[in-house]
């Protein structure tokens, strides 16, 4: 009994303590020699304290000064992690050498983020894109910046799609965002942003869905599990649309993805995929759209009374609701396979 409560104390001991190492200045040493690959650098005498919002534990900050005169950071961070404290480095080498090969390169639309936390620096290449084609442009102004970088920095980018309904409040819809890290020009690589671009104008049926041809938004959407269907009350089956599809994300079916289907099924909704006012077979008016926002939250109206969608974010509809008020029926692709 006395051995099985030592055992305890000696557990309870180890939880409060966690696992957590000393570091010196010669393991910082090493830790650089090892993640950096350089020989030639000095590293700070003692390091500086530092203290974040996130938790409250101490961190320490020591300085590296490479040869060249480079000055950057390796963090020892304390943070709780598997139940116990643990502690570990990192350095930002790599986010210094970005800003320094952005300074020394010539650029018209890509830009350089940085950000600083704990004294460690974070920094990344962006641009912003409104149509393929600037998306385009993006990544061959990159692969240029990459032809240049000597030193074989990794380079993380991030190509943010602006499209019209981006931000909602404080929330962003990210689901065209290109992004990735390259050393070299082959290492960039758009296709899934581009892919991602069409899925996401096809869902709010932009004007910029007619960048591609017929061919591309076919096979874009040929194993696509979120395309849509709708239920022929001939044959009892679920025929495929050609270019309706939901959310990515699994909102579900969009505004102006609801006025395509209404259209297509016979109604007679008036005005645009943006803001239209339609007539349901039980005599209901729905007015829908994209201006109707309040408190950071989409609303519709149901015979001129607001209705709130259910989410600060939504302007999609679950396949139900759309049964509800209409009575098409409509699934997935995913949906279909699981019936």
């Amino acid at each position: 009994m006395k051995k099985m409560i030592r055992i305890m104390c000696i557990l309870c001991l180890l939880v409060l303590c966690g696992c957590t190492k000393d570091y010196d200045r010669n393991d910082i040493r090493d830790y650089v020699k090892d993640s950096c690959g350089i020989s030639d650098f000095k590293v700070s005498s003692e390091p500086q304290e530092m203290h974040s919002d996130e938790d409250e534990y101490t961190d320490y900050l020591w300085t590296v000064t490479e040869g060249n005169g480079r000055v950057f950071h390796v963090l020892d961070n304390y943070h709780w992690g598997m139940e116990a404290l643990t502690n570990s480095l990192a350095c930002d080498r790599e986010y210094v050498m970005l800003k320094e090969l952005f300074a020394d390169t010539s650029h018209d639309m890509l830009y350089l983020y940085e950000e600083e936390w704990e004294g460690m620096l974070n920094t990344q290449i962006r641009g912003d894109y409104s149509n393929r084609r600037q998306l385009h442009l993006l990544a061959d102004e990159l692969k240029e910046l990459l032809a240049q970088n000597r030193e074989g920095t990794g380079v993380f980018y991030d190509f943010r799609c602006m499209h019209p309904y981006r931000s909602i409040g404080d929330y962003e819809i990210k689901d065209a965002d290109a992004y990735g890290r390259a050393r070299q020009p082959q290492d960039v690589d758009i296709s899934e942003g581009d892919t991602n671009y069409l899925l996401l104008c096809l869902d709010h049926r932009y004007e910029n869905m007619n960048e591609y041809t017929k061919e591309e938004t076919a096979a874009a959407l040929e194993n696509y599990p979120r395309r849509l269907a709708y239920l022929d009350q001939e044959s009892g089956t679920y025929v495929f649309y050609d270019d309706l599809v939901e959310s990515r994300m699994g909102y579900g079916i969009s505004f102006a993805c609801l006025y395509e289907i209404l259209k297509q099924a016979g109604f007679d909704p008036s005005g645009s995929p943006a803001h239209y006012t339609v007539s349901a077979p039980d005599g209901t008016v729905y007015e829908f759209s994209y201006d109707f926002i309040e408190n950071d939250a989409y609303y519709y109206l149901r015979n001129g009374e607001k209705t709130d969608t259910g989410y600060y974010f939504y302007n999609h509809f679950h396949y139900r609701k759309v049964e509800e008020m209409f009575g098409v029926s409509v699934r997935a692709a995913y949906q279909l396979e699981e019936q």
